[in-house]
């Protein structure tokens, strides 16, 4: 897990079972649409230095990533932010995709549409889905990343965030995704209600998959030059893929 407390920078743990993330979450925040911003760092090679409530989102982003952090913009739908200010801030790794406090507490907990639009300017971003949790209780133990590692410690798990070895999920599992020739293919382990392949393309009648299916494959189109995976399950949850990397994806080899 990553603590990630409001203002406080917590130094993190780990022992050969169990990894705690040092982290913090830090907010422009008055409450206004438009006006909140949240953004965490974790991974820090230094501690941060004291970042006060309402400093102007840049500023946070820049003094995070001076530290060595790991930085996401945490749940956009949820802060009513603008497209343009999340197109306008640079430097941050990560859109939090998907927040279960946000959605349980204020119903705005997807917020994958703000990480098309970055894509479609030329920005993708990795994804992350997160509890950010605060009462543990409905908004606790649901969503996470799956992180490709080859052990379980600190250092490892930043890895693989950093470069991207991860898919973020609110329940779904996915077992593999596969590329080449013109096109991806996703496997889940259970049935899914439906599989979306979202890309920069407007139309396209075969980008959803209707199920119960626990795998299906996608033609590119020439004009595409993004594409990510959702896996739907029965319930509403969904686990999301990264960006894939479309010169992988159009490689003649598979």
């Amino acid at each position: 897990i990553a603590i990630t407390d409001h203002l406080r920078y917590f130094p993190g743990s780990a022992d050969r079972d169990f990894v705690v993330l040092d982290g913090i979450e830090c907010n422009d925040n008055d409450y206004r649409p438009g006006r909140v911003c949240h953004i965490t760092g974790v991974g820090f090679s230094a501690p941060p230095p004291d970042i006060p409530r309402n400093t102007p989102p840049q500023q946070i982003i820049d003094a995070l990533r001076s530290c060595g952090a790991w930085v996401t913009l945490a749940h956009p739908a949820w802060s009513l932010m603008h497209h343009q200010d999340a197109l306008d801030l640079r430097g941050y790794d990560a859109l939090e995709v998907y927040s279960t406090i946000s959605d349980t507490y204020a119903g705005r907990g997807d917020s994958a549409g703000y990480a098309d639009i970055l894509a479609s300017a030329g920005r993708p971003v990795l994804l992350t889905c997160v509890d950010d949790s605060h009462f543990h209780d409905r908004d606790a133990l649901r969503a996470f990343v799956m992180v490709s590692a080859p052990a379980l410690g600190r250092e490892p798990i930043l890895e693989g965030l950093r470069q991207g070895r991860f898919y973020a999920s609110n329940g779904p599992l996915i077992s593999a995704i596969r590329m080449g020739g013109g096109v991806v293919e996703v496997e889940c382990p259970q049935p899914m209600a439906r599989i979306r392949f979202m890309s920069n393309a407007q139309w396209s009648a075969r980008r959803v998959v209707e199920g119960p299916v626990r795998s299906a494959q996608y033609t590119l189109m020439p004009q595409e030059s993004w594409i990510r995976i959702e896996c739907e399950d029965e319930c509403g949850r969904v686990a999301y893929s990264p960006f894939l990397p479309m010169d992988v994806c159009r490689r003649e080899s598979r």
